[in-house]
């Protein structure tokens, strides 16, 4: 924080500094009046240019991403915080311990990994008790990580025309007009293509730009983070075992917070130039009205986030896209379902709506006796002891709302959605292998053979404990193509921890099934509490409305326990993986995905597959009906299941994404007025620095990127699966992600703070 009063005090009666002399000798030929007047209107005009000028610098304090000499750019921040006690208490046996890992960590960044560090006292921030060390990386630290991490940097100039968009190109160069979809961006934003390679000091001097003055071309902001935070990660802070890592040290409280910067503010006054890349980002990809219909800036975003960040949005873009064709087709099929209504095509719904079914009185001799009786056609009791039979003309209005849906063009929508299907997915492996080569990641997986630290300290361990060297020999294997040996896990560990592993996974999936039966018997007890009710008020008619309103408030239910299934799994899951010890990221985060992606399959998806496939089928007939116990079992409505089923997939489809959108601008939103004003410091001429305003922010989701993808990859289930049963879910399923996009942009700009690129 920047102290203002340094400034002088204009508002005193001693003159302005610099202008001692303004007004001091008078003009004898002057009204002095008028002289009077002029000297005033002069002082407020210094007044204000001064004022502004404190306000200038107070917004430059406010904004700068350097040190303190205004050349050394901030890598990363680390901020820890003192309770009262301790600050007062400087013998305090945990704070000495606490100080001396800080101490130790610093003094192993320094020495081992070239790391400089600028420290900020906790006077100087606005609740007066969080300190922050600035981080910065020296260009040999930069080629060593850079290294260490494989990180594949420019060698040449690519000279080969990049991909324009099929659109833009008819647009621009044919019908010379320009694509209102293309992103305006400034020529100075134009991002270069370079041929790459992977990065080996010894052989620096074939990399183009790879010189101290070059940095900012020679590897990107993101990069820069990711080549700190392995850094931190490799650190040591003592002598014992384990003792290593920003990880540990966040863990267990040492430091509060472990970040890099934004790339400055993220707004811009009216016809400004952009300054930064982040405010280039927000204008032109995350505002919601001058950006909301232009395709992103993928290549900015990979520059800015990395590019695990970019592909997600690659996906999420292409997939929106591919959803137009669906959606266009599934509207006309719903229009299709509206004219059966009125016409009533289904033989069913005829039966139901259309003339009643005549029934006669007959006396003994056989002889129908008066006029038939239209209303004596009854259906067997919806159940056993408080129900009624009912009127088949009861149902004239449901099964008519069932043609919405259930009718002919839903087979055919059906058909072309599992073409639609084959072809996103053949397309989409085309757009990942251009962006992958594009961007040089086409072998990552291949490449990425580095260990996690975690996996290495603990196999590290293990061989310490080991007695003979025939015991460490398990855990070593001959690498022929790096020439050493790696660390491994035994294979039968491995094994006996996966099989683990998946027996938590079949029983959390046993929970769900045994919460779509508890779902179930509710259903069936409100529809017979509330039949008779229903019927005292408005006859059969409204009595049907028992089970059609016991299946709206059952999907209700189904959804709250799907919603903490999922939190509670979660937790379970990420336990289960840490503990298989997996050798390498992409390992861990592989089977990490297996295990949520099986679990949200059964807990999205087991109440409608149930509906759709079983319910029904198991009632029995009248006089043999199957029961649980002394319940009778589920059954379907006379006009069949497909109501239901439409129902319980649109509360399941669009409460998930109602709710996942609430819950990810929400809470970062709420966490961020939290900090920032429960911590808002009092004095106005405080400076509230970059580091500061991003400390306020809340970080990403521990689970990163896997939470977005397993959202949109049960979605895609919805519409391709489930389809024939609700033709618009690929609508809402194109407008969720629409906004999910500019919700996520937003949500990664402005709302959390940056993540370490990837």
């Amino acid at each position: 924080m920047t102290d203002m009063a340094s400034y002088p005090n204009l508002e005193s009666e001693t003159t302005p500094i610099g202008f001692e002399g303004v007004g001091s000798a008078e003009d004898p030929k002057k009204d002095p009046v008028a002289t009077s007047r002029d000297t005033a209107d002069e002082k407020k005009d210094l007044l204000e240019s001064v004022e502004e000028g404190k306000k200038e610098a107070k917004r430059s304090a406010e904004e700068t991403v350097y040190f303190e000499d205004g050349k050394s750019k901030i890598d990363f921040v680390l901020a820890y915080r003192l309770k009262d006690e301790e600050r007062d208490n400087k013998h305090d046996d945990d704070q000495k311990k606490r100080d001396d890992k800080r101490n130790k960590f610093r003094e192993n960044c320094e020495k081992e990994y070239h790391l400089v560090f600028e420290e900020q006292d906790c006077s100087d921030s606005p609740d007066q008790k969080t300190y922050y060390w600035k981080v910065h990386c020296t260009w040999q630290g930069i080629l060593e990580g850079a290294e260490r991490i494989g990180l594949r940097l420019p060698i040449s100039d690519n000279t080969l025309d990049s991909r324009v968009h099929w659109r833009t190109r008819l647009m621009e160069r044919y019908l010379k007009l320009k694509d209102p979809f293309a992103p305006n961006i400034p020529e100075k934003f134009n991002i270069p293509h370079y041929l790459t390679a992977p990065f080996r000091i010894r052989d620096k001097d074939r990399f183009i730009y790879c010189s101290e003055e070059n940095a900012d071309k020679f590897l990107t902001e993101a990069q820069r983070s990711m080549i700190v935070w392995d850094s931190l990660q490799r650190a040591g802070y003592g002598p014992k075992d384990g003792q290593y890592g920003i990880e540990r040290l966040l863990s267990n409280k040492t430091f509060l917070d472990a970040f890099p910067l934004h790339d400055g503010p993220y707004q811009t006054k009216k016809d400004e130039e952009f300054k930064s890349l982040r405010q280039l980002l927000y204008k032109r990809w995350a505002h919601p009205l001058y950006a909301f219909h232009k395709n992103q800036p993928l290549n900015h975003i990979r520059q800015y986030f990395g590019e695990k960040v970019g592909m997600y949005f690659t996906w999420v873009g292409h997939y929106t896209y591919w959803l137009l064709w669906p959606t266009i087709i599934g509207i006309i099929v719903m229009l299709y379902g509206i004219s059966t209504v009125v016409t009533s095509r289904n033989p069913i719904a005829a039966d139901a709506c259309g003339e009643p079914f005549p029934t006669y009185q007959f006396n003994g001799s056989g002889v129908p006796v008066g006029p038939p009786d239209s209303y004596t056609f009854y259906m067997c009791p919806i159940c056993d002891t408080r129900c009624d039979f009912w009127y088949f003309q009861s149902e004239c209005t449901a099964s008519r709302a069932s043609l919405l849906f259930d009718n002919g063009a839903t087979v055919f929508f059906a058909v072309v959605m599992s073409f639609w299907a084959v072809l996103f997915l053949e397309f989409w492996k085309r757009k990942q292998f251009v962006t992958q080569h594009y961007w040089d990641t086409l072998d990552f997986e291949a490449a990425e053979q580095r260990p996690r630290i975690q996996f290495e300290r603990k196999i590290e361990k293990e061989i310490a404990s080991c007695k003979t060297e025939q015991a460490k020999e398990k855990y070593r294997r001959w690498n022929p193509v790096h020439e050493k040996y790696d660390l491994v896990q035994p294979s039968h560990r491995l094994l006996t921890k996966v099989i683990a592993g998946f027996s938590g996974l079949v029983f959390m999936a046993m929970v769900v099934i045994i919460i779509v039966f508890a779902v179930i018997i509710y259903r069936i007890a409100i529809a017979a509490l509330l039949y008779l009710p229903l019927v005292s008020i408005g006859g059969n008619a409204v009595g049907a409305g028992a089970s059609l309103f016991a299946s709206i408030t059952g999907a209700c239910v189904q959804l709250v326990f799907i919603m903490v299934m999922n939190v509670v799994y979660k937790k379970i899951a990420v336990l289960l993986t840490t503990w298989e010890l997996r050798r390498t990221q992409t390992e861990y985060e592989d089977s990490l995905i297996f295990k949520l992606y099986i679990f949200q399959f059964v807990n999205y998806y087991s109440s409608i597959f149930y509906i759709a496939f079983f319910r029904g089928n198991l009632v029995g007939y009248p006089g043999g009906f199957n029961r649980v116990g002394a319940v009778r079992w589920d059954e379907c409505a006379t006009y069949g299941c497909f109501l239901e089923l439409t129902i319980q997939l649109i509360i399941i489809l669009l409460g998930k994404q109602i709710l996942n959108n609430c819950v990810e601008i929400g809470i970062p939103l709420i966490k961020w007025i939290k900090n920032r004003f429960f911590h808002k410091d009092e004095d106005e001429d405080a400076v509230y620095a970059r580091w500061e305003r991003d400390f306020d922010l809340p970080a990403q989701d521990s689970f990163g990127l896997i939470p977005e993808y397993l959202e949109l990859v049960i979605q895609y289930g919805f519409i391709t699966i489930f389809v024939a049963a609700f033709p618009l879910a690929p609508l809402f399923a194109l407008l969720n992600n629409w906004v999910e996009i500019r919700l996520d942009a937003y949500k990664y700009l402005v709302t959390q703070k940056r993540p370490v690129a990837e």
